[in-house]
């Protein structure tokens, strides 16, 4: 699975990422959390859902992911959209996600 975005690269095959055109070194857990939000397609991911699918766990320590998603964020930019209190979705740089409490329905919009 490759996804190039206009600052970056992510090789899942290779495990490789390209930030600006310099290599960036992910965690395997890292290269785990991306996989799942991208498999989601921009959906909500709740931090339940997270915690079940990456650390096969239900009670790990919910702050335990908001450190993770930082160091993503610092490593790859904005990639990452935060539900607080809820859990995270794929969004590249350039996309903002709308999200109502009601729809799990989300659309991406194109930022002017």
């Amino acid at each position: 699975m490759l996804h190039v975005l206009p600052d970056v690269r992510l090789d899942f095959k290779t495990m490789t990422a390209i930030r600006k055109g310099k290599p960036v070194k992910l965690t395997k857990t890292m290269w785990r959390l991306m996989a799942i939000l991208i498999a989601a397609g921009g959906d909500l991911v709740t931090r339940k859902d997270l915690n079940v699918l990456c650390f096969d766990s239900i009670s790990m320590n919910i702050r335990s992911l908001d450190t993770f998603f930082a160091m993503i964020r610092k490593l790859l930019g904005n990639i990452i959209k935060t539900h607080h209190g809820l859990g995270y979705s794929w969004c590249p740089d350039g996309y903002v996600v709308k999200y109502t409490m009601h729809s799990r329905n989300q659309k991406k919009q194109k930022k002017k």
